[in-house]
């Protein structure tokens, strides 16, 4: 396995996105989690494990990995990457080698890390600081997102739903 491969295989079988979700330890309430998955067929589970392996001992990226998900009557497993670095070092990695139209939504994602990037960490407390202000921004990103998925569902977090939230 080398990165051209793994890199066609991101754009046939992989997905990026960023999610808001409730968090009580954070100021504002909610946090931004970004997301990079990767799902197949149980038979596969073989060519996850690889993955898996490139990715943990060649791109140094901490890998959660779920052996098998049941969807309906499929079985399946997954292959998760959670944290802003990780997503960001496997993108890098990714660009370069690029050619389809999941390259718009991977420069989205970039450009939302870069934005994160700039103000992740308090100096003293190594936390994220999430204030309203960028936690608006980041949903932008978000947004941008939803509009390049082909199959855009309706999201219970969204842009409106925190305004509202916030400017009762």
């Amino acid at each position: 396995m080398n990165i051209r491969w793994l890199c066609g295989f991101i754009e046939g079988e992989g997905s990026f996105a960023i999610k808001a979700a409730e968090s009580p330890s954070s100021i504002i309430g909610y946090y931004i989690q970004p997301r990079f998955s990767i799902g197949l067929s149980r038979d596969d589970i073989g060519v996850m494990y690889k993955i898996k392996d490139y990715l943990e001992n060649k791109l140094g990226l901490s890998v959660g990995f779920l052996d098998r998900v049941k969807q309906g009557k499929t079985d399946s497993c997954r292959i998760y990457l959670y944290k802003w670095r990780d997503i960001d070092i496997l993108i890098d990695n990714l660009l370069p080698f690029m050619k389809t139209k999941k390259k718009k939504k991977v420069l989205v994602m970039k450009e939302a890390i870069d934005y994160y990037k700039k103000f992740s960490t308090h100096p003293t407390k190594g936390k994220q600081i999430w204030t309203k202000e960028r936690f608006f921004q980041m949903m932008e990103y978000v947004e941008k997102l939803q509009s390049l998925r082909s199959e855009s569902r309706p999201r219970k977090y969204s842009i409106k739903f925190f305004r509202d939230l916030w400017n009762k």
